[in-house]
């Protein structure tokens, strides 16, 4: 059986335990003190909070340090050992995996190409690169928390079922937070692809430097997500961010990295898979340049769209896109923009992604984690 929210780890935690853990992921060089101020708890309430955590072994105090005249300060900082969630984004050529620990750190990572979206042989692949993330990444009985799904498509109905792509039909409208946690034995949670990757950007990328993103995911479809003011923004359905089918295909074509593969094809050097394209990707390879001319067009309208409705900080070209092609792409994209007493209107930047690890898959297992331990 599926845990229930009762049986999940952390759900024990009160929501005071959980200001706490935030406070420690997100800042450094906090120290008991500290605690008291930036939760706004008596003095009292703060050690005691501080000391069950500790209880716990969620939290621990790191070694003295001077800092001035007076008593060392002891820091406290998360347990990194102290949990993991595993992150898997499923795509319609690939399964990769993240491994994130208690710090928001990513520490391992693995991807397998899927050449069966069956049920029980994409289980099987799962359970086994389960095993290998543990094994490279040791992980204590009982610390694996659970297992965070990012999926190419959109939810529908109650917002537990993804309608997705053809290739990915066994996966299709089916409840996978129960199908696939009952049979891993684990939490699951299951988010859209695009989604998931702009809060992984927003975690390992440039979300430590711009608080509001517009991320456009690019993959053998092309999708996005929304990240304001540090948080995921998902809409009344789930889909917000999913920018991939308002526009008209036969006027504005979708900026895929499938459509890319056929025109490279057509240029004459064509590859089995778009994972081996992407794979050690050559910018220079024949087709990129028409590539980029015809998907220009659509992503300056998404990006103009983007602009005016969210005011981002920056718009993010991530997803399965080379860094190299971004970069390349970038220039091409052009926000439209009717300025006034010649000051135009102060747009965002559109920049490459930067997360190191697979964003989509990082994005669902810290997702999963901020779910189960944090606020």
């Amino acid at each position: 059986m599926v845990p229930t929210p009762t049986e999940l780890p952390g759900r024990a935690l009160s929501p005071n335990e959980r200001r706490v853990l935030d406070i420690l992921l997100r800042g450094t060089d906090v120290t008991r003190a500290n605690i008291t101020h930036l939760t706004g708890l008596t003095a009292q309430s703060s050690m005691r909070l501080v000391g069950a955590l500790e209880e716990r072994g969620l939290i621990r105090s790191g070694d003295p340090v001077a800092r001035g005249r007076g008593q060392p300060s002891r820091y406290l900082e998360l347990v990194a050992e102290a949990a993991f969630t595993i992150g898997l984004s499923i795509t319609t050529d690939k399964l990769a995996a993240v491994l994130f620990n208690f710090r928001g750190e990513s520490v391992a990572e693995i991807a397998r190409p899927l050449t069966d979206a069956g049920s029980g042989a994409l289980l099987g692949m799962a359970q086994a690169m389960i095993d290998a993330l543990c094994a490279a990444h040791p992980v204590t009985p009982g610390a694996l928390s659970g297992i965070g799904i990012a999926i190419a498509g959109y939810f529908v109905g109650d917002g537990r079922r993804v309608n997705t792509p053809a290739s990915l039909e066994p996966l299709a409208l089916i409840d996978l937070e129960q199908t696939l946690g009952e049979r891993l034995g684990l939490p699951v949670l299951v988010e859209n692809d695009g989604n998931a990757a702009a809060i992984g950007e927003s975690l390992a990328g440039l979300g430590r430097q711009y608080r509001t993103l517009a991320y456009f995911y690019f993959a053998d479809g092309f999708g996005g997500g929304l990240v304001i003011d540090g948080a995921p923004w998902r809409g009344a359905n789930g889909n917000a961010g999913e920018i991939g089918g308002f526009l008209p295909p036969e006027v504005y074509p979708p900026p895929t990295l499938s459509a890319l593969r056929a025109i490279v094809a057509e240029e004459g050097a064509a590859f089995d898979s778009l994972d081996r394209m992407l794979a050690g990707f050559d910018p220079g390879l024949p087709g990129v340049d028409r590539w980029i001319t015809t998907v220009a067009p659509t992503l300056s309208m998404i990006a103009s769209a983007a602009a005016t409705l969210l005011d981002p900080d920056a718009i993010v070209l991530g997803g399965r896109i080379p860094a190299s092609l971004a970069e390349r792409l970038a220039p091409h994209i052009r926000i439209f923009n009717r300025g006034r007493r010649d000051q135009p209107r102060p747009g965002p930047r559109i920049l490459p992604g930067t997360a190191r690890h697979d964003a989509a898959a990082t994005g669902a297992a810290a997702l999963l984690m901020k779910e189960l331990f944090f606020t």
